[in-house]
């Protein structure tokens, strides 16, 4: 979310300071208390707050309108074409950790994405679809 709030600025010229915050929750507190008049939160986020009718959610940055959000734009859509923001998340393990035990994960995590259930919560929570799990042994 930094990057991506750092690129808006880069992109839009709009003047933000950057806040670091130990998590997403701790800033929204924040943001909701008057301390902040801006943040840049995970569309699962956005989308708890602006149903709870508490903030009013401007624009998505990624390249698409979200599942979760399909009523507002992308900031590509408000005026800066070509803008978005992709982010992606990963399982991590130490490098010494057996790869018995890495092969166990990876196989969880593969059955995981093809759960029809998770993949369904997922999308509702503006996620996109994936295709597979895959395996990088880190070399």
């Amino acid at each position: 979310m930094h990057l991506g709030g750092e690129l808006f600025k880069s992109v839009t010229g709009v003047q933000l300071i950057s806040v670091p915050y130990k998590g997403e929750q701790l800033m929204i507190t924040d943001m909701l208390g008057g301390q902040l008049e801006i943040a840049i939160v995970s569309s699962q986020a956005a989308g708890t707050l602006l149903k709870s009718g508490r903030v009013k959610v401007l624009a998505t940055m990624a390249g698409t309108r979200s599942n979760a959000l399909p009523d507002v734009p992308t900031v590509s859509e408000s005026g800066y074409p070509g803008f978005h923001v992709n982010t992606w998340a990963g399982l991590f393990v130490t490098s010494a950790t057996p790869s018995t035990v890495v092969e166990k994960i990876h196989a969880a995590a593969a059955a995981a994405v093809k759960a029809r259930t998770l993949r369904k919560r997922c999308i509702l929570m503006g996620l996109p679809p994936w295709a597979t799990a895959r395996r990088n042994s880190g070399n």
